[in-house]
């Protein structure tokens, strides 16, 4: 699509559709076709918009007739927006060729809708569509970096990577033309969008950089739409500068304002900077606040599964501290990548009952082999364990989420179990089918973690924060959690996934109560002692359980109690404890007459 020769450089369509008949081109007319739309019906509502908008956008219009109906268009436009938005959030990825297109739809309604305001800013340097004040301007201004911001906002959703190519060229390009003509401060009123009322175009732009430093490819959808709720307030501590040579390490990046990219790391090396098109971003103060939140955060939050209305404004700690560790600090990898031949496949169990399944299993089938395998506990491992999980793709910026645990929000349900151990009536075991094990490509590794493809065309409720099993041969199995994803449209996906452990035992867990009254076995996951990391043992558990909680663990029937005493990572599929062994009850052997249950999965039966 061919178009007009501009000032600043936006994408617009030829001005060349001549529709007199068209029955939304004046604001009145707009307004009475816009209440007959069928809302209960989205889609043919969400085609009716776009193909009104599209129309609107090639239709010579002047300035203000146009803005008016812009503007009567946006409360339907809202409404449809929100509910495609529905239809890709907590869907299992790789999305289905029908959600991606209803995706792919959201996207393309928020950049057709910031054409319209683009044709009236460049309309501003041609007069051919009438006088544009600076009022009209500004807000023009102002409603089109929406629109671009919300844009990437889906592509963030969708861990895909932004639906136009231009779009950075024309953010960055927005707000130089505003600072240069001194509207960055000017606030806005927006009574159809609240969250963007009595906002400046300097606020947007800031709102707008901090998401993508954010690192969204290594949130999930719900931290994703948790933090950009949370940015109008903390775009106000961030702080741009004209570049200087006089900046402090931490939370500084550089805005190339005249180049189609995003924001980056300064880097003090670099010599070749136009310094008229470079601005210094600092975010020093956003970080001293979140740490100010973090401090006072309690370790122990209750989460619960992501509902865009009551919970919103939820932000969890874990969430909190990768917030500051990527506003805050430059990151440096540690662990070397190695790439891998494109024929190297790789094995994935995807959630914390299947990896356990598979675990168990591998335990028995050893124990036939050997008789003499015996419970170790405590258990102990050599691992190699590197700050930074080497799951990076070619070109990336260095990868801060794998400095520290990250919190996710998996809308997997929690099982729970039938029994408790010892009980006669528990139903057989599931089929190994209900546990399937993915097959992928490996891409590279390091100690600390892998990139793979999920090539295999399965659909997962995994998302970033799910706990996996991976492994090369399925005679071993490590323990893993994805750290990022991408799902490019038409091409597989692609998961970052950092190493928790080497090895893991399969084990029961349950709470026990001063009263007597002890809770129903769950499956759990003993993860050994890193000695290179100082780290001790660890307990992965379903989201059940708190700091301070005591457990009985089944360890291949050695019953062992402890006490949780640190919580290292949450989310609603899994924790991970840290704990102190209170005491040992007793040990069942296989000469115990008291032991009905000697096969332990059991005990799973309809978990």
């Amino acid at each position: 699509m061919s178009t007009d020769s501009n000032a600043l450089g936006l994408y617009i369509p030829q001005q060349t559709i001549e529709f007199p008949d068209m029955p939304y081109l004046k604001p009145r007319d707009a307004e009475k076709w816009i209440a007959n739309l069928p809302t209960a019906h989205v889609g043919e509502s969400a085609r009716l918009v776009y193909k009104a908008i599209a129309a609107i956008n090639r239709t010579p219009l002047p300035a203000q007739q146009r803005f008016k109906v812009l503007e009567t268009f946006r409360e339907p436009f809202e409404y449809v927006a929100q509910s495609l938005r529905k239809r890709y959030i907590n869907q299992a990825f790789p999305l289905s060729e029908k959600n991606l297109k209803i995706a792919e739809l959201a996207r393309e309604l928020q950049w057709e809708l910031s054409i319209g305001y683009k044709v009236i800013i460049e309309a501003s340097f041609s007069h051919k569509s009438g006088r544009v004040s600076n009022k009209l301007l500004l807000t023009c201004i102002f409603r089109a970096l929406c629109c671009l911001g919300e844009s990437l906002l889906s592509s963030y959703l969708t861990y895909s990577p932004p639906q136009a190519s231009q779009t950075w060229r024309e953010i960055n390009h927005l707000y130089l033309f505003s600072e240069r003509n001194r509207l960055v401060n000017e606030k806005v009123k927006d009574d159809v969008i609240k969250i963007q009322n009595n906002r400046s175009i300097g606020a947007i732009f800031k709102h707008i950089i901090l998401l993508s430093l954010s690192n969204p490819y290594r949130l999930s959808q719900s931290e994703i739409l948790r933090v950009n709720q949370a940015l109008p307030a903390w775009a106000e501590l961030s702080h741009l500068h004209l570049f200087n040579a006089i900046i402090t390490p931490e939370g500084i990046f550089a805005i190339d304002l005249d180049n189609d990219a995003a924001p980056n790391y300064y880097n003090t090396s670099q010599k070749s900077i136009d310094t008229d098109y470079v601005r210094i971003f600092d975010t020093s103060d956003i970080t001293k606040t979140l740490q100010s939140m973090y401090d006072d955060a309690s370790d122990d939050a209750q989460n619960s599964i992501y509902d865009v209305e009551k919970n919103a404004n939820e932000l969890h700690k874990e969430t909190l501290h990768r917030l500051i560790l990527a506003w805050g600090t430059t990151p440096k990898r540690s662990a070397m990548r190695e790439g891998k031949d494109q024929e190297e496949r790789i094995h994935v169990t995807t959630g914390l009952l299947s990896t356990h399944w598979h675990i168990q299993k591998l335990y028995e089938s050893e124990l036939s082999d050997a008789q003499s395998l015996e419970p170790k506990f405590p258990a102990s491992a050599e691992y190699k364990s590197e700050s930074v999980a080497g799951t990076c793709e070619p070109g990336e910026k260095p990868d801060v989420w794998g400095i520290a645990p990250m919190k996710s929000h998996e809308d997997d349900a929690t099982p729970t179990p039938n029994g408790q151990l010892g009980n006669p009536q528990i139903t057989p075991a599931p089929p190994e089918e209900n546990h399937e094990v993915h097959n992928c490509q490996l891409i590279n590794e390091s100690a600390s973690g892998y990139c793979v493809r999920w090539d295999n065309n399965k659909k997962t409720k995994t998302i970033v924060g799910s706990l996996v099993g991976v492994s090369s041969r399925k005679d071993d199995w490590n323990i893993g959690v994805i750290r990022w994803l991408k799902s490019p449209e038409k091409t597989p996906m692609y998961l970052g996934i950092e190493l928790l452990s080497p090895t893991a035992y399969a084990i029961g867990s349950r709470s026990l109560s001063r009263r007597g009254d002890n809770g129903e076995y769950t499956r759990a996951l003993l993860l050994p002692e890193r000695q290179s990391s100082e780290q001790s043992q660890t307990l992965i558990t379903q989201f059940l359980y708190k700091s301070g909680d005591r457990l009985e663990l089944d360890i291949h029937g050695q019953l062992i109690n402890v006490k949780l005493t640190k919580l290292l990572e949450s989310s609603n599929a899994f924790n991970q404890f840290e704990f102190s062994i209170i005491k040992t009850e007793k040990i069942l052997t296989p000469d115990n007459d008291d032991d009905k249950l000697k096969d332990f999965d059991g005990i799973w039966s309809s978990i």
